[in-house]
């Protein structure tokens, strides 16, 4: 009798860990580059590292993710927020979501704090102008829990980008081009 209540212990336990846990963290990374440009590719600069944290709770989610880059003084944080509705087959996840894109861009030299990517950077000056001047971003991620640890990947692409692709349909492969990629591994918490 101990030895089955021992293998039925050991059963669950299995199962249970194939499937993501209610917290998982972890290191993250995104691509910035042109997907069809290897020499990019191989450019370390044309990535953003940081950490990746998800909450989950049955069918819903909530991902944050924190990443770091920087060129010359300008020091990039940027910080993604999504909420998302998940899905889970066995040992494979998919989910899809919408939340903020907040990249924050510190100028060392000026001291300037701004938001936005490249040319469509805006000074701020209180923490609630991140939020009214930050892009809103869909999400499409699939991973692999095994045990303890998972790996994802995810794509986001911005509202506007979708906005602009309605308006114009002629390019398809510019539109997707304009999402980004990034793959996190996980370690399941509880």
């Amino acid at each position: 009798m101990k030895k089955t209540i021992i293998a039925l212990l050991i059963l669950v336990f299995a199962a249970s860990s194939c499937f993501a846990a209610f917290i998982q963290i972890g290191p993250t990374a995104r691509y910035n580059g042109s997907y069809t440009d290897v020499e990019e590719m191989k450019d370390i600069k044309n990535y953003e590292f940081g950490a990746d944290a998800r909450v989950n709770l049955g069918l819903f989610g909530v991902a944050a993710n924190a990443l770091f880059s920087q060129e010359g003084n300008t020091r990039t944080f940027n910080t993604i927020m999504t909420a998302n509705l998940r899905a889970e087959f066995s040992i494979l996840e998919l989910s899809i979501g919408a939340g903020f894109d907040l990249p924050i861009v510190w100028d060392k030299d000026t001291g300037d704090v701004l938001i936005g990517f490249g040319e469509n950077q805006k000074e701020i000056s209180h923490f609630l102008e991140v939020f009214q001047n930050s892009d809103l971003l869909l999400r499409a991620a699939v991973g692999v829990n095994l045990g303890g640890l998972g790996v994802s990947a995810d794509y986001k692409l911005p509202l506007s980008t979708i906005k602009s692709h309605i308006n114009n349909p002629d390019d398809t492969v510019a539109f997707v081009k304009k999402g980004r990629v990034a793959v996190s591994m996980l370690v399941n918490l509880f």
